[in-house]
């Protein structure tokens, strides 16, 4: 799967069968990663921000 991803490459050296770790597209996966984890923590606060706002209604209307 790996291999798939374009993360890890495999050559053949007799017997054995080293691995390589492919730095690149691991960087990708993570700036895309972080893009959304940047986004997603912005409508938290948000959703903070107005859960605050409605419990300060509430308590001024109770």
């Amino acid at each position: 799967m790996l291999e798939r991803a374009g993360l890890v490459s495999r050559s053949r050296d007799a017997q054995r069968r080293p691995c390589r770790l492919q730095a690149g597209p691991l960087k990708a996966a993570t700036d895309w990663l972080e893009g959304y984890s940047r986004f997603w923590e912005d409508r938290y606060q948000n959703l903070d921000e107005l859960l605050d706002e409605l419990k300060g209604e509430e308590a001024n209307d109770g």
